[in-house]
């Protein structure tokens, strides 16, 4: 087995479905038949270690290796355990690179953060259009600010509606 450089790239992903199963693969285009080792991670503690070799067909017909990287866990245990809500994280072992990453259960956000996150939205949009900052030649942090505050307030209020 090569020791991975902390450089490679790892091709993964995942998935949680709503019975609390995370789906997922993880390989490595450098060494394609190689079998990856993956850790799942609920806040800050390892739940599962397992390794990325169930057969996938999505995975074979997209030329991902011999299409053997595949995984599944059942978290529902898990997951019920935090109850109120926990960081839910995937990461691959001999790396230590995380490769999915979600909140899981319900968080506590400010009353009106997400209608308030559209209000700085419109607000910095209009600031950005200032004469003072439109003659500047070089693109500012300030000039991604609007719309990375507009995504970010989209989110919110679309968590806001989700139930898990």
């Amino acid at each position: 087995m090569t020791k991975p450089s902390h450089r490679e790239v790892f091709d993964a992903g995942a998935s949680l479905d709503a019975d609390g199963v995370l789906h997922g693969w993880c390989w490595c285009n450098r060494r394609p038949y190689e079998r990856l080792v993956v850790q799942v991670v609920l806040n800050d503690r390892i739940t599962s270690t397992i390794m990325a070799s169930r057969f996938r067909e999505d995975l074979l017909g997209r030329r991902v290796g011999d299409g053997y990287h595949g995984f599944v866990v059942a978290l529902t245990n898990e997951l019920a355990k935090f109850g109120g809500g926990c960081l839910l994280s995937v990461l691959e072992r001999s790396s230590g690179q995380i490769f999915w990453r979600q909140f899981v259960g319900e968080f506590g956000l400010p009353a009106g953060l997400a209608d308030r996150m559209l209000t700085m939205t419109l607000l910095s949009q209009a600031m950005s259009q200032s004469p003072v900052l439109r003659r500047s030649q070089a693109v500012s942090p300030l000039a991604t600010l609007p719309y990375e505050l507009g995504q970010l307030g989209r989110h919110l209020k679309r968590r806001s509606r989700c139930e898990f």
